[in-house]
């Protein structure tokens, strides 16, 4: 009987032993498991920081190419308001030029009028004397 329960003993511990042994390995195969999955998401959120990086780069370069269409837009209207004003100063000019150019001839034949009357005057004391 005492080999037996030697013999008992002794198998299992054995016994014990090998299935601390399998869950030590079962253990460390989800360890390594966990580990290369930890690494993946810490890739994954590596590849999602880079990303998120050159949006913001990207967001930033966007907005600075708004403030310059903005800027441009500004100039734009202010070259057209000062445009417009030429036009409207062009247009009064040529007016004005019209009118100059009525009343110079409207002077041309008040020239012409009084050096008639002056010709009439003048040929009238020659006759007269």
């Amino acid at each position: 009987r005492s080999s037996d329960l030697g013999g008992g003993k002794s198998s299992t511990v054995s016994s014990i032993r090998d299935a601390r042994s399998l869950n030590i390995q079962i253990d460390t195969q989800r360890l390594r498991e966990l580990e290369r999955e930890v690494k993946e998401v810490k890739e994954k959120l590596a590849e999602i920081s880079q990303r998120d990086g050159d949006m913001q780069l990207q967001e930033r370069d966007l907005r600075r190419d708004e403030d310059k269409l903005r800027s441009q837009r500004k100039a734009l209207v202010e070259k057209k308001h000062a445009s417009s004003q030429l036009e409207n100063d062009i247009s009064k000019r040529k007016i004005n030029l019209e009118q100059l150019k009525e009343r110079q001839v409207d002077l041309v034949d008040e020239e012409a009028k009084m050096h008639r009357e002056l010709e009439k005057r003048h040929s009238g004391r020659v006759t007269a004397l």
